[in-house]
């Protein structure tokens, strides 16, 4: 059912699925004449359900036959402990560990780095020797480099608004372009309604309230461009889809999920993170600062995936199809059309029992 989100959205599984099972519980609870009526239903919906894995199955097999360009990535999971990550005292442990993955990955000679979300627990946007290493690994690396740091501007009232930013740094060393993350997690990054919640403190201390950025930038590589998803923006279908609409061929997501520990939580982001590939049919590099760093190909297929916990390097070359899907020129109109079938139903009810009072 998965290959049905280029077209529908990830709303549309979940519509068959709730579709399929309510059918099926009535027809259960169904006895006498309306049990003849629901059986047709119930076995159209059967063959539904069969028949869209197929197709979908021939659609992403013919895709995966079909390269419009490619691009080889390193993956650099740096594994910085969360206590440690914010600390001044581990900023040159921390810059030495993805020093050493960088150079160890260097042998099968990659045109994209990727570091992961806040990689540099450091303004890298200020001069100084710190920001400088990290040009001057770009520039030692011959090759382009994307990391996560802390940013901050400037308000019109003049107040500092801190930005949570991923970096793009050619191979000779300059800072060529930059995303500042969109969707910011609720009382992680900001409190919500804070005028209200006063009495509620964010969850991450260490940095300040973050503002969303402006704009979903489409980084520029002489092989082909990309965007750049934060931390848990991948799992939001309309926002991803603003990059690949906008010219991506392919997705980066940028994360630290050090918080969550050994739990659901990093698989769980890793599944709904593929859905995003399959929505657009675009392959997608995951770097997670403890895992789980993966490659997704445009079918939705996990190529290669990581273990938690582990700091490692990983070289892979993605290819993409160079399509744009149903879902990425037209968003989400299978879920509008659903909402106003909805809304209309509910509007014919609302009508046919006023009449039926007024009799």
């Amino acid at each position: 059912l998965a290959q049905m989100a280029e077209v529908t959205g990830v709303y549309g599984i979940s519509a068959v699925l709730v579709l399929f099972n309510v059918v099926a519980v009535a027809v259960l609870g169904e006895r006498g004449p309306g049990l003849r009526r629901l059986v047709p239903a119930l076995v159209v919906l059967t063959l539904l359900v069969t028949m869209l894995p197929f197709a979908g199955w021939r659609r992403a097999a013919a895709l995966a036959d079909r390269t419009a360009g490619h691009v080889r990535v390193a993956l650099a999971q740096g594994n910085v402990e969360q206590d440690h990550k914010w600390d001044p005292g581990y900023q040159d442990e921390t810059l030495a560990r993805y020093r050493q993955l960088t150079r160890a990955a260097l042998a099968a000679r990659p045109d994209l780095i990727v570091w992961p979300e806040t990689a540099t627990p450091f303004f890298f946007q200020e001069p100084g020797p710190l920001r400088q290493d990290v040009l001057d690994l770009a520039a030692e690396s011959r090759a382009y480099l994307l990391f996560g740091s802390p940013a901050y501007r400037q308000s019109s009232s003049g107040a500092l608004q801190e930005l949570n930013r991923a970096y793009l740094v050619s191979p000779d060393g300059r800072e060529v372009a930059a995303y500042d993350k969109i969707q910011l997690v609720p009382f992680g990054e900001y409190v919500p309604f804070q005028s209200v919640l006063f009495f509620v403190q964010r969850l991450v201390v260490a940095i300040g309230d973050v503002v969303p950025g402006r704009e979903a930038t489409v980084f520029q590589l002489p092989a082909g461009r990309f965007g750049v998803l934060i931390c848990y923006e991948d799992i939001f279908p309309a926002l991803t889809r603003r990059f690949v609409a906008g010219g991506a061929d392919f997705l980066v997501n940028v994360t630290n999920e050090a918080w969550f520990g050994r739990t659901s939580a990093p698989y769980q982001h890793l599944a709904q993170a593929t859905l995003r590939a399959v929505e657009n049919r675009v392959p997608l590099v995951r770097v997670a600062n403890t895992g789980i760093s993966a490659v997704v190909e445009p079918d939705g297929r996990i190529r290669w995936q990581g273990p938690l916990d582990q700091a490692l390097e990983h070289v892979d070359e993605i290819a993409w199809p160079g399509v744009r899907t149903f879902y990425t020129r037209f968003g989400d109109v299978f879920a509008w059309a659903c909402a106003l079938v909805t809304a209309g139903a509910l509007a014919v009810g609302v009508m046919r029992r006023s009449r039926a009072g007024g009799a």
